[in-house]
């Protein structure tokens, strides 16, 4: 049994692996242990500092500890590690937006998101609220339009740019003296 334990956990230096370390990591996270997750993840970063996902749920714990700024960090530094990975980048870019206020930043980051894949409903969403929240009605009826292309049920797209519609005759109506 121990022989087994070991194969695929333990290399042949005797070095815990990675995915190793990373699954243990998990079992405190899941029985609630954070302080414990926190100091296991850490030590996992130190020995493999390019394990993105450990990077990613050290911003996650950190920022559920209030520690926004080694949040920030470790989101940056997984979304960096793995620029192809929609969710590390997404994740970056709602942490720039919601907490931070950086919304030029999340733009940025929620564009290439888009341009790797420009049926993201989520993405499309997030840009049309943040095109709604600089004042460029234009490019949000846009965004939310696309989602509408892609899932015509979408009550959250057709809601928001029903409001808009409905501001711009607002906003038409009040200022022509016709």
């Amino acid at each position: 049994k121990e022989d087994g334990w070991m194969c695929g956990w333990v290399d042949d230096r005797g070095i815990e692996t990675a995915e190793r370390m990373y699954q243990d990591a998990q079992e405190l996270i899941n029985d609630n242990r954070k302080i414990d997750a926190v100091d296991a993840l850490e030590k996992l970063v130190t020995s493999y500092p390019d394990y993105a996902l450990a990077h990613n749920d050290l911003g996650v714990l950190y920022f559920s500890e209030g520690d926004k700024e080694k949040s920030l960090q470790h989101y940056q530094k997984a979304a960096a590690l793995e620029p192809q990975n929609s969710v590390f980048q997404k994740t970056l870019a709602d942490f720039y937006y919601v907490v931070l206020g950086q919304t030029e930043e999340a733009r940025g980051i929620y564009v290439k998101v888009l341009e790797a894949n420009p049926n993201d409903v989520e993405t499309l969403l997030i840009l049309g609220h943040i095109c709604v929240s600089l004042r460029r009605f234009d490019d949000a009826a846009t965004f939310y339009n696309n989602v509408l292309d892609i899932e015509p049920w979408n009550l959250d797209a057709q809601e928001t740019l029903d409001q808009l519609v409905k501001g711009r005759r607002t906003e038409d109506g009040g200022r022509r003296s016709e």
